[in-house]
């Protein structure tokens, strides 16, 4: 194991800084890491520790971000292939506006627009403020965490359509193998620049381990992994007693 990053401190989740990372990571064993960050603060909230919760959601926000960033990028990357290959900018821009009204939000905003990713920052800043201020109840900090979660699934889940919707355009312009062209142009260079420190032909695998890990738990509680199982089981528990 990397003895330079170590998140797997006992007690209470808290917020650590990581060196190595350049950032602010969860402690807690491999098992606490799995449990979605939105949990934890629902958590912190019901046990009145509010500057952890206030901090986790500071966190949580991060985790949001390297998904949002990632969408980003991809579709950065897939016009710039489709202009690549001819693609006008016109046919582009009515196919982006196309599956824009697709996707759009259940009070019929069109999805896309930057301002969303605003809301949701100043939704989770706001939320924080008024946690660490001592402002809320404890039942109106959890729902202000469940609206937050729920605006971020939102924004989530269209973002990873939308991808698959510019794929699918790259497929009927140009045939099913112009898929992988388009994949390798754009996620060759963002995962050279990602995970290259994993790269084994570099460095022995013993020594960045617990990063990679890490930095997958990471991810997949920014796409609300752990919290939607979470919820899954609420549900399943209440029809239970129904």
């Amino acid at each position: 194991m990397d003895d330079h990053f170590s998140p797997l401190q006992d007690g209470p989740t808290h917020l650590t800084w990581s060196g190595e990372l350049g950032k602010r990571v969860r402690t807690g064993s491999w098992s606490d890491q799995a449990i979605s960050t939105t949990t934890k603060i629902m958590e912190a909230i019901e046990g009145a520790a509010w500057e952890p919760a206030a901090q986790l959601i500071d966190y949580w926000m991060e985790e949001a971000k390297v998904i949002h960033v990632i969408y980003a990028v991809w579709t950065d990357g897939f016009i710039s292939f489709l202009e690549s290959r001819g693609v006008t900018r016109e046919d582009i821009d009515a196919e982006i506006q196309r599956l824009q009204v697709l996707l759009a939000f259940p009070d019929g905003r069109a999805f896309g627009s930057v301002d969303d990713w605003e809301a949701l920052g100043e939704l989770a800043g706001r939320t924080a403020h008024r946690i660490r201020a001592l402002e809320l109840s404890v039942d109106e900090a959890l729902e202000q965490v469940d609206a937050l979660s729920e605006h971020w699934r939102q924004q989530h889940d269209r973002g990873a359509d939308f991808q698959s919707g510019l794929l699918t355009f790259v497929a009927a312009r140009f045939g099913e193998a112009a898929i992988g062209d388009a994949y390798r142009t754009v996620l060759e260079p963002y995962l050279q620049e990602r995970y290259a420190v994993f790269d084994t032909r570099l460095q022995p695998y013993e020594e960045t381990v617990t990063r990679n890990i890490y930095l997958a738990f990471e991810a997949m509680r920014g796409h609300l992994v752990g919290h939607i199982v979470r919820e899954i089981c609420r549900l399943r528990k209440m029809t239970t007693r129904l």
